[in-house]
């Protein structure tokens, strides 16, 4: 609520990057947004442009989700600006992991949970967020005290991390959990 309060205060001003966002945020709840300043919607160098990317969490948010994020803009946007409202460029991400569990562990309630810890983590992840190789084997371990080991982790057939553009999201593809 604190936060909340100071970037009201701050958005008073109008005009500035927190007014926008703060704008884009009040459109609905559990808004990602990201605010290009001096870019048109190709990334192309467009002086006294700015572009807002916006995801509401499925990667594709509707067209009037994104209408009603043009005109919370409209309202605080800077005097002689231009400004476009899109939604994030989606980098699918097909995930393997190699999962060693406890003798005593049921080995599909276990392969159901880290995929479903990876699922969940990978599709929450906000505009632009890198997707550590790393990070899949502790999703693995934490999802699970019987899982032993999380091993052979690939992302895209890749042993390599994916890095989306800055408008970019990352979602997930098809995800094997052996």
């Amino acid at each position: 609520m604190r936060t909340r309060f100071q970037e009201f205060l701050d958005t008073r001003s109008r005009a500035t990057r927190r007014a926008i966002g703060y704008a884009v945020a009040n459109v609905q709840q559990g808004l990602h947004y990201v605010v290009a300043e001096n870019v048109d919607a190709a990334g192309n160098l467009h002086v006294g442009n700015f572009v807002v990317t916006v995801d509401d969490g499925s990667g594709a948010p509707s067209a009037s989700l994104l209408a009603s994020v043009g005109l919370a803009v409209e309202a605080v946007r800077p005097v002689g600006s231009t400004y476009s409202v899109q939604p994030p460029v989606v980098i699918e991400v097909d995930i393997s992991v190699v999962i060693a569990i406890a003798p005593d562990a049921t080995q599909a309630n276990i392969t159901a949970a880290v995929g479903q810890a990876i699922l969940s983590y990978v599709n929450a992840l906000p505009i632009g967020a890198a997707l550590p190789l790393s990070r899949i084997a502790q999703i693995a371990h934490d999802a699970d005290p019987a899982v032993i080991s999380a091993s052979q982790v690939l992302l895209n057939s890749s042993s390599s991390d994916i890095s989306p553009p800055a408008n970019g999201v990352i979602k997930t593809g098809i995800v094997t959990v052996t």
